[in-house]
């Protein structure tokens, strides 16, 4: 895809991203006490696990640093001292796996709905003309 190519100058992306995140919400009260008190995770595990796409959609994950030439989860660990956990496919899941942010907290977090998109089930986000 030509379009997906011009996103990536170099090894900078040229649209918001986690890094411009993270510089917004380092000095935010709310963000402090996320990231100091309770502590970001980066989970890691094998791609041939049998729940590699539960994990994807529960933890997150960034894309390779290979495919896209971005570090993320450096920057991620770098900015809010975010520690790595490994989920190995022989242990058991500890339960407070969930009550940690992660990257899909990250993704989400500060969102909120613009003014001009209304609430409801008649508006999904999607725009039918």
């Amino acid at each position: 895809m030509k379009w997906a190519a011009s996103l990536l100058v170099g090894s900078r992306c040229q649209v918001l991203d986690i890094h411009n995140a993270l510089v917004h919400l380092q000095t935010k009260p709310e963000w402090i006490s996320i990231s100091q008190k309770k502590g970001i995770r980066l989970y890691s595990w094998a791609p041939d696990d049998a729940l590699a796409d539960v994990f994807m959609m529960q933890f997150g994950q960034y894309p390779n640093v290979d495919e896209i030439s971005i570090d993320y989860r450096r920057y991620v660990k770098e900015a809010t001292g975010a520690r790595e956990i490994r989920l190995e496919a022989d242990s058991k899941l500890s339960a407070d796996l969930v009550d940690y942010p992660s990257v899909s907290f990250l993704s989400r977090y500060g969102l909120e709905r613009h003014h001009g998109v209304l609430g409801g089930l008649g508006s999904s986000g999607i725009l039918f003309w």
